[in-house]
């Protein structure tokens, strides 16, 4: 999928990475990808060819330099596709490895990897798979928490984590350890989580009642609680979430 990739990014295609067949999108759209739905109703998310590269051009500013993304997730998930716009953008290939891990080598000139943290906690079990991630510059964990215990036994074992915080809406995490990438905004009305910056969304394809509920004024509303810490934002929690006694 890289040479896809990298022909959206030449303006020369639309990636369609969502369900059912693509429709005709229009110009400027880079990718349209699919909520997972885990958390309501799966959504088709219009990403733009200028969100995309912003979100990759703040990455590679916020981690010093150009790096070969390794792509150990789906590719048609904004966490995998983030990772071939990120390689692309830097004029480098994806390797391609299996979810256990299995087939990783880093190249050893600048090496990246985005994992959730199951892979994570599934490759510290394997000294092997562990000493090869000890060779990358920067692990970066997301679609879901990271837990204290995870990151402490992978401090311990050398290996360059950093957990990221985003969706598909934001084109992936923009934020790394609780800071904001160059460019994005964060805050928090209500206790909830508002994300602002040139990452964002256009729209919910086809369903602009949804798209108003969350995205007005250049500020995406998420679902998500939050509150900040010695100037970092800690993610506690849903504003959906419920507890069902009795």
């Amino acid at each position: 999928m890289s040479l896809e990739v990298a022909r959206m990014l030449a303006g020369e295609s639309a990636l369609w990475l969502a369900d059912g067949p693509a429709p005709r999108l229009p110009e400027g759209v880079g990718a349209v990808v699919q909520t997972s739905g885990t958390t309501g109703t799966a959504r088709r998310v219009v990403l733009s060819r200028a969100a995309l590269r912003a979100a990759a051009e703040a990455a590679r500013e916020r981690a010093g330099c150009d790096l070969t993304w390794h792509l150990a997730l789906p590719g048609r998930y904004v966490a995998g596709l983030m990772v071939q716009v990120r390689s692309a953008l830097a004029g480098r290939r994806s390797p391609v490895v299996a979810a256990s891990l299995d087939g990783l080598r880093p190249t050893g000139e600048g090496d990246a990897i985005s994992l959730v943290p199951t892979q994570l906690h599934r490759a510290l079990e394997n000294p092997a798979t562990t000493s090869l991630l000890r060779a990358f510059d920067l692990i970066l964990l997301g679609g879901a928490p990271l837990s204290p215990e995870l990151r402490e036994r992978a401090g311990a074992a050398g290996l360059a984590v950093v957990e990221s915080y985003g969706m598909s809406e934001t084109c992936g995490g923009v934020l790394w350890d609780g800071e904001p990438l160059p460019g994005v905004g964060v805050g928090l009305r209500d206790g909830r989580v508002v994300i602002l910056g040139p990452t964002l969304f256009d729209s919910y394809l086809d369903d602009p009642t949804a798209t108003a509920e969350v995205l007005a004024g250049g500020m995406l509303l998420t679902r998500d609680r939050g509150r900040w810490e010695a100037g970092r934002l800690v993610v506690t929690g849903r504003v959906d979430d419920v507890i069902l006694s009795g």
